[in-house]
């Protein structure tokens, strides 16, 4: 995932787990590229520090199924310069 950053990506929903408080949402691995009409960028590999905790399997960047810190790809807050 590394090697991905500042990529854009699609995504997929599958199903959640109310236990575990986890989304069934994941990064569509398949999508990855510049094409400036998908959803997402991914920002960074997410690994076992941070302001998730400790995560556990895919804080791994170099392993498949490695966790993903993306933000929206088109998006008004992204605007830098304040407005009048």
């Amino acid at each position: 995932m590394t090697a991905n950053i500042g990529e854009n990506v699609g995504f997929a929903i599958g199903t959640g787990n109310a236990i575990t408080g986890f989304s069934g949402a994941t990064i569509e691995q398949t999508t990855l590229n510049t094409t400036n009409t998908l959803p997402f960028r991914v920002v960074a590999p997410c690994t076992t520090q941070g302001n998730f905790g400790i995560i556990g399997n895919g804080s791994d960047p170099t392993t498949p199924f490695g966790w993903a810190v993306v933000t929206f790809n088109n998006v008004g807050f992204k605007q830098l310069t304040g407005l009048a």
